[in-house]
């Protein structure tokens, strides 16, 4: 996985699944996010599911949750992310991309209420400038495009070697159109 070689990756977990028979949750949800890096969503799909149902790890259910609707997102199901979205947050109170992505859903789904309620949960939970922060996200949502971009250069200012802020900051840029 962390070569990028999500194939083999997906090789290996699934070998290690014929050898063992016993369940593991944490395996089963790298090879989701393997297969989802090449596209198969459908595998991914699978995988995931079987965490939700298989699993007693509320992190891994949680966020097995949020990428499926990741996935159904991207396949346009709005309605099938939303429910999975919300079973992320059931799962995991905290999990402040989960608000970040049904509070977009709901936008996109016309409930502008509910995606202000989720928008400002994020505000609530995350409140320290760090690399796992989303809350540039829900200020942009939310209208404030300089508070978002402020928050951005704060979490950047923490840590400056850090090549994925440097990808958060790139994302958050490109959905204000710059």
């Amino acid at each position: 996985m962390n070569l990028y070689e999500y194939q083999k990756a997906i090789d290996d977990y699934t070998q290690y699944f014929e050898l063992d028979e016993e369940f593991n949750g944490y395996c089963y949800w790298k090879r989701a996010n393997a297969y989802s890096e090449i596209a198969k969503y459908d595998e991914a799909i699978s995988d995931f599911t079987n965490v939700i149902k298989n699993s007693d790890n509320e992190y891994l259910i949680s966020n097995s949750y949020f990428h499926r609707g990741w996935i159904k997102e991207f396949r346009k199901d709005d309605l099938g992310a939303l429910k999975d979205y919300t079973k992320s947050i059931e799962a995991d109170s905290t999990s402040i991309f989960s608000y970040v992505m049904r509070g977009k859903t709901y936008q996109r789904l016309n409930s502008p209420i509910k995606a202000k309620e989720d928008f400002e949960k994020v505000l609530k939970y995350d409140t320290i400038a760090h690399s796992g922060s989303r809350r540039h996200y829900a200020l942009f949502l939310l209208g404030d495009t300089v508070a978002a971009m402020e928050w951005m250069s704060r979490i950047i200012d923490m840590d400056l070697d850090n090549d994925g802020i440097y990808y958060e900051a790139a994302c958050l840029y490109a959905l204000m159109g710059h």
